[in-house]
Formats: structure tokens, C-alpha cells, sequence
């Protein structure tokens, strides 16, 4: 698994294909992996809401960028 930077954004396609690499379960202790965010350097928290952002319809089909937080 190794660290992996996006200088300009980080797209949907490259944040399935890197999160492809890690496993649903910890393989040590059989409990769920999670997903942080970075709250401050040196700082994170778990990610406890996900939203559709700058959504969009229209005849072609829906679209929406993903917004991940921390807090409500």
C-alpha cells in the first residue's frame, strides 16, 4: 500500500483504483478498516459523513463530486 499524491485532485477513477489496494478487514483482527481525514497537521478523524457535491442532471445523466468530512 503505498502513499500516493494527486498535485492536481484526486478523481473518482484514481480513488477507486487506489483504494482497490486495501483490504475490507483487518486480516490481524477481522474488524472493519476505516477512513480517515486529515484535521490538522498532524491530526485526522474518522470520516463520518459523505456527500454528493456540485451535483448536476441532465439529459446525459447525473453527476456529482464526493465531499468527505468529519464533522456534521
Amino acid at each position: 500500500m503505498d502513499k500516493k499524491e494527486f498535485p492536481n485532485g484526486m478523481t473518482i477513477k484514481e480513488l477507486k483504483e487506489w483504494i482497490a489496494q486495501f483490504p475490507d478487514k483487518n486480516p490481524n483482527t477481522e474488524e472493519d478498516t476505516e477512513v480517515f481525514i486529515e484535521t490538522g497537521v498532524g491530526l485526522s478523524g474518522p470520516v463520518i459523513a459523505a456527500y454528493p457535491l456540485n451535483y448536476s442532471k441532465d439529459d446525459k445523466g447525473e453527476s456529482a463530486d464526493i465531499l468527505l468530512t468529519w464533522i456534521y
